[in-house]
């Protein structure tokens, strides 16, 4: 019995002509008995019957297939160059061959169109549509990227967005910016959002995206909520604007410095804790604050005077600060130098004083003659 062989092409667009073809699209594919390819709104079938075999065009129109032409066997072979029009775009396909490899059987087609319909993507995500995440933390958005194309395309990944939220992609434990996967094939990654104790509360829009031949996006609603981690909610810093200071014995130096609220919620009377070198007076402009609000700041100095008779070498202010609810674990140092008092001037009047005794002396002699 003569073997059968029944192809499929199923067009699934509205056709209507064209007065002028222009292909910018090309590729050549191998279609297997038994396997089905999408290619955009494009579908190609390759099956077998036992009695007859058809080659069949068709599209459809949102409610069923509508077979448009079907030819028998001996006119598979002779279809060269055909040419299908849709409403979108223009479709030529061409039967080169039917071959077999160790699959089985298929079509070599060549297909040519106006638009890229070769390319495709699909990105997914099981996590929810709306994710609740607190300020300082972070969260792992699982992803799966499949291309549904007909050719390997090399994706960028990014996270669109208007907001202070950072983010990264994740693939086998490596951060990347781009991932290939080849036709047919899917990949799992992961999207990691860090979301910055400075951000705001309130809902935020994103769009995690792959972008190649193709384009593939999956949205997302995060909803960012006052942290609940103490750490986060009330933290505190002190930044003195010198980190050295000279000094000389007897003398005074004044050190700027800010306070800031570099926690997520407001901070009630806070106190400087200011440690001077041993024997050194102290005075400081403004020691205490009754609040400072969120990511708020106050400045203040400190001014110590160096002890006359202070030991060379380097001696250190401690700047340290306290509130109600949370305090630094380390003080802040800076390092004040007493330099000892160099004996060159002292040469120098020496040496200016046998100067002027030498000339002196030299006038006198020059002046008996």
């Amino acid at each position: 019995m003569k073997k059968s062989i029944a192809v499929s092409l199923l067009l699934i667009t509205v056709l209507s002509g064209f007065s002028a073809t222009a292909y910018d699209y090309s590729e050549n594919i191998e279609l297997h008995k038994g396997e089905e390819i999408d290619l955009n709104n494009l579908t190609l079938s390759y099956t077998e019957t036992r009695s007859e075999s058809r080659f069949k065009i068709g599209y459809d129109n949102g409610e069923t297939i509508e077979i448009l032409e079907t030819m028998e066997d001996e006119e598979i072979f002779s279809s060269k160059d055909n040419s299908f029009r849709s409403e979108r775009y223009s479709i030529e396909t061409e039967i080169l061959d039917v071959k077999s490899d160790d699959e089985g059987l298929y079509l070599d087609l060549h297909l040519s169109s106006s638009e890229d319909i070769f390319a495709d993507a699909e990105l997914d995500s099981s996590a929810p549509d709306r994710v609740f995440i607190g300020q300082g933390e972070e969260q792992k958005i699982p992803l799966t990227l499949e291309n549904t194309g007909a050719v390997d395309q090399e994706f960028e990944l990014e996270v669109e967005h208007n907001s202070s939220i950072e983010s990264s992609f994740n693939y086998q434990d490596f951060n990347i910016t781009s991932v290939n996967v080849e036709a047919g094939e899917e990949k799992s990654l992961s999207a990691e959002i860090d979301v910055p104790n400075t951000a705001d509360t309130g809902v935020y829009e994103l769009e995690l995206a792959a972008e190649g031949r193709s384009k593939a996006s999956e949205k997302m609603t995060l909803d960012v909520r006052e942290s609940q981690d103490e750490d986060v909610r009330r933290s505190i810093r002190v930044s003195p604007e010198e980190s050295y200071m000279g000094v000389k014995p007897g003398k005074s130096v004044t050190v700027p410095v800010r306070i800031r609220n570099t926690g997520t919620a407001a901070l009630e009377n806070i106190e400087l804790d200011i440690t001077a070198p041993e024997n050194w007076d102290k005075e400081v402009s403004r020691k205490s604050f009754r609040r400072l609000e969120r990511y708020g700041s106050a400045r203040t100095q400190v001014t110590l005077e160096a002890p006359a008779n202070a030991e060379t070498g380097d001696h250190f202010l401690e700047v340290s600060a306290h509130s109600e609810d949370t305090k630094l674990d380390q003080p802040e140092r800076v390092r004040l130098t007493i330099q000892e008092e160099s004996n060159l001037r002292y040469i120098g009047l020496g040496i200016m004083v046998l100067s002027l005794g030498s000339l002196v002396a030299v006038y006198r002699k020059l002046g008996r003659r």
